[in-house]
């Protein structure tokens, strides 16, 4: 019981100290910005993704196509370029 007062309380004094922390300009300032900034963040890291998930894709479907051409007994694209000296690191 003296711990959900205890709860209560904290709530009440976080709760009256954000209401006087909105009313700061340069505070509210600094949150937008700082808000501003995960997004943006976020928004890059989206953009990340989607490109390896693009380049995952193609990976998956050449692989798919090697292994179906290793099965009707075709060397693939891939392989031939591995053996080639010109396409070694």
């Amino acid at each position: 019981m003296k711990t959900r007062i205890l709860f209560f309380v904290g709530g009440v004094l976080a709760a009256a100290v954000a209401k006087l922390a909105c009313g700061c300009p340069r505070l509210r300032e600094i949150s937008v910005k700082g808000l501003a900034r995960g997004m943006q963040v976020a928004e890059k890291a989206k953009g990340q993704f989607q490109q390896m998930k693009k380049e995952a894709e193609g990976m998956c479907k050449e692989a798919k196509a090697c292994a179906a051409a290793q099965q009707q007994g075709k060397t693939c694209c891939s392989q031939s370029a591995e053996k080639d000296p010109e396409h070694q690191a």
